[in-house]
């Protein structure tokens, strides 16, 4: 089974896919580049990490995608990849494109605490959970292929609406508890606030819970078939 098929170089499209995960790997960079530059009490070991983690991802992808394209001379362990090339290049496509999200979202969750967001253990252990599930659903596509089995297709669609899940329930905690911390301890408008922002919280994952319930029930549902008059036969109304 080849997995991650768009990025195979065999693949006609497969340097435009790596393009865009070379397009998608600036912005951990840039971002990184900006809080480095907006710290003005001095850069942590973590910001300088983010940085050489994307910058190398980079150089990395760059490197791997020229071993095949280039028409110089290779050594031999360059031309023993090139043979192998579909066997490992796509799953280090793939690796390095969820690599990229993943420093981005962690440069921009450090930030954002670091600037008086109230994060918990329980807010942290949802936000690994998010990191870990956002691949999986792309795993899930690959392996089911174009027509997914009913049992694969519903796990994608599980991990689907568990990521709307966690990503909402850690948005609205964590605007709730800033809010509470800026305002009064006894305020009317702020549990008003802090009730509408969890009311649409809950209708958002609702929703996403009706729509995968729903992809699982359409799947389910057999699809209507006309009956086909046999070639032979004599329809008894025609005459």
């Amino acid at each position: 089974m080849m997995l991650f098929q768009n990025y195979h170089m065999s693949s006609p499209t497969s340097m435009m896919h790596i393009r865009w995960v070379q397009r998608l790997g600036l912005i951990p960079i840039s971002i990184t580049i900006a809080m480095i530059l907006a710290n003005r009490t001095g850069v942590g070991p973590g910001l300088w990490t983010a940085l050489g983690l994307g910058v190398g991802l980079q150089l990395i992808l760059w490197g791997c995608s020229r071993l095949y394209t280039t028409h110089e001379k290779r050594t031999l362990l360059g031309d023993a990849l090139v043979r192998i090339h579909d066997l490992w290049f796509p799953s280090l496509v793939f690796f390095i494109k969820y690599a990229f999200i993943a420093i981005a979202l962690t440069v921009l969750w450090l930030t954002i605490n670091e600037l008086g967001f109230p994060a918990s253990t329980w807010h942290y252990a949802l936000f690994v959970l998010i990191l870990i599930f956002l691949p999986i659903g792309q795993v899930l596509r690959e392996v089911a292929g174009a027509d997914p089995e009913p049992r694969i297709e519903a796990w994608d669609n599980a991990c689907r609406c568990l990521n709307t899940v966690l990503i909402t329930i850690v948005a609205a905690n964590l605007t709730c508890n800033l809010i509470v911390a800026q305002s009064s301890p006894y305020g009317t408008e702020t549990d008003a606030l802090v009730l509408m922002i969890w009311v649409l919280a809950i209708l958002i994952m609702i929703s996403s819970m009706i729509v995968y319930l729903g992809r699982i029930v359409r799947r389910k549902r057999p699809s209507p078939r006309w009956k086909q008059r046999q070639p032979n036969s004599i329809s008894a109304t025609k005459f």
